[in-house]
């Protein structure tokens, strides 16, 4: 049996070991250097494993094991591990951070898992745990097997044929890219867990609910307005609408002429699966860019492009030559009968000629005939006169 501690700042070069053990509640850190395991990494009941910064490799036909035993720790950062297999029961955590992890078969049960900024490649990878988190992490492996009480998913890609997330309390999945069939729920009795999805790129299609949660899904929409000339419009009010064309987001943009909004896409029940997503509608005030109608069933980013407001030219109404008219003919007019026209255009046409015609007719005997019956009275008054004179 061989048992080191390596502290040291310099790397050292890379140099075989043929089993390495951490001895029971002991801690052993090994930083800064490069080993060939020919055989077997075992931690012991209560001790701790610390890698930093170095790479922990296996020739090419060996068979590397790392095994980790009731209630041991690792804790890999920084770090390159490639084994043959991984595992270890009962354990307290295994903590995983800015390192690459490469193994056949990944299989663990601890209180505490966690995935930071890291990358694993496994054929099959089996995690169970109190609490489960893996935060800008990678993962690509034929099947994916995730338990956990709590159980956290942030900003990270999981490659796999097969995805399974099975929760007892709590799942959240925030920026999470699944590829594969994902099944998620809970198979525990009497479990109710609260599951939550939002901006999760997957196939809904090949999604699989166990259990009766309801789970609610949010995707962002993030809006960017530019002008005419592709410039980006700061204090553009932009409306958010829902299928009823209520009103359920309202916000400006930023200098940068954008906005973002966080909206239901949809709610999954047991029996919704694939989930039938929501639409919205998505337009601006006071501008001449039309409504865009989009279903929110993934993180969106839409440009509104707005267009220079068409100027209609004023409408003024001016009299024409068949509109003007003469005070003899609007009293005519008023007092004509309204029954008595024709609906017919011509008629119309006619009628309105013919009172032109008798009005002027009219008005011009009046004048004449005045003009006469004036002369005659007063030849009649003169001749009075010079006969009481005579």
């Amino acid at each position: 049996m061989l048992i080191f501690i390596i502290c040291s700042g310099e790397p050292a070069l890379a140099r075989g070991v043929k089993v390495l053990v951490v001895e029971e509640g002991e801690t052993m850190t090994i930083e800064a250097d490069d080993l060939f395991i020919g055989e077997n990494i075992t931690i012991e009941p209560d001790a701790t494993l610390i890698l930093k910064n170095t790479s922990i490799r296996r020739w090419k036909n060996d068979s590397t094991a790392i095994l980790m035993e009731t209630n041991a720790t690792l804790i890999v950062s920084s770090s390159v591990v490639n084994a043959s297999t991984i595992t270890g029961s009962s354990m307290k955590a295994i903590q995983i951070t800015n390192s690459s992890i490469t193994a056949n078969e990944i299989q663990i049960q601890a209180t505490e898992i966690r995935s930071v900024s890291s990358t694993i490649d496994a054929t099959n990878l089996t995690g169970e745990g109190r609490v489960v988190e893996f935060d800008d992490a990678g993962v690509q492996a034929d099947n994916v097997n995730l338990a956990s009480v709590f159980m956290n998913l942030e900003g990270s890609e999981i490659i796999s044929s097969k995805i399974d997330f099975i929760c007892l309390e709590y799942l959240n999945i925030n920026d999470v890219t699944l590829t594969g069939d994902v099944t998620i729920g809970s198979i525990f009795s009497g479990g109710d867990p609260l599951i939550q999805i939002s901006d999760a790129y997957l196939d809904w299609s090949n999604l699989t609910v166990l259990g009766d949660p309801v789970i609610p899904v949010y995707n962002t929409l993030e809006v960017v307005v530019k002008n005419a000339t592709h410039e980006s419009v700061e204090g553009r009010e932009v409306l958010i609408l829902d299928e009823n064309d209520n009103i359920i987001g309202d916000s400006t943009t930023d200098k940068n002429g954008s906005v973002s909004f966080n909206l239901l896409a949809t709610t999954i029940y047991a029996d919704s699966v694939p989930p039938t997503f929501l639409n919205y509608t998505v337009e601006t005030v006071g501008n001449s860019t039309s409504p865009c109608s989009l279903t929110m069933t993934s993180p969106l980013s839409i440009t509104l492009l707005e267009k220079p407001l068409s100027i209609e030219p004023a409408n003024i109404s001016r009299p024409t030559v068949i509109e003007t008219f003469d005070r003899w003919e609007s009293i005519e007019n008023e007092t004509s009968n309204e029954s008595s026209r024709s609906d017919r255009p011509e008629d119309n046409a006619t009628g309105d000629f013919t009172r032109r015609a008798m009005g002027f007719f009219l008005t011009k005997s009046f004048i004449v005939m005045g003009a006469m019956i004036g002369g005659i009275l007063g030849t009649i008054a003169l001749v009075i006169k010079r006969f009481k004179g005579g």
